[in-house]
């Protein structure tokens, strides 16, 4: 007799703006997150007036490119649940990606692992609705604490910041570990 393998867990979360005109305007996002092992897979899904965005285009040659928060990106937050370090993803629709490891918050480590990427970055646009899909490395197999975001940057020049709550005074991604999922 062969013993069930349980199918990994998903979670799905309806992400909140900090600023309130961005619902106002008609956007709403949401993440589904599954770990499959070592691996963090993240599905962003942005719907709404998609044309009063700026969205970045597909990257000829995709890679490491700090500030992409500067423009629409997908963050995530993780810390294993035995210590107060975490790691931050920044993800681009453009298929470039950013992260640091940090020793607590907004505190980086001094050594950053160069060899640390993502499996995978897509994006696809259909209609009113921009999904991301990114599968990120996880450097421990312990349970960890997951915190997913979103900036949109609009036509306009404003951002609006997304997350599963805003429980600051101004948005602060960093500090969303202290009302994380555990995955």
């Amino acid at each position: 007799m062969n013993p069930r393998r349980s199918a990994p867990h998903s979670t799905r979360i309806q992400l909140e703006p900090f600023e309130p005109w961005a619902a106002l305007q008609g956007f709403a996002c949401s993440v589904r997150m599954r770990r499959r092992g070592r691996l963090l897979l993240l599905y962003y899904s942005v719907s709404g007036p998609l044309e009063q965005l700026a969205i970045p285009a597909a990257a000829d040659a995709v890679g490491f490119t700090p500030e992409l928060w500067r423009s629409t990106c997908m963050e995530c937050f993780v810390r294993s649940e035995e210590s107060s370090a975490y790691t931050e993803w920044n993800v681009s629709p453009s298929g470039n990606w950013w992260t640091c490891n940090f020793i607590s918050c907004r505190s980086p480590a001094p050594r950053q692992p160069d060899s640390v990427r993502p499996r995978r970055i897509r994006a696809r646009q259909s209609g009113a609705t921009l999904e991301v899909q990114s599968a990120l490395p996880l450097m421990y197999d312990a349970p960890a604490a997951i915190a997913p975001a979103v900036i949109l940057e609009h036509t306009s020049g404003a951002r609006s910041h997304w997350a599963q709550a805003h429980p600051f005074d101004r948005p602060d991604f960093h500090r969303l570990l202290s009302i994380a999922h555990d995955l």
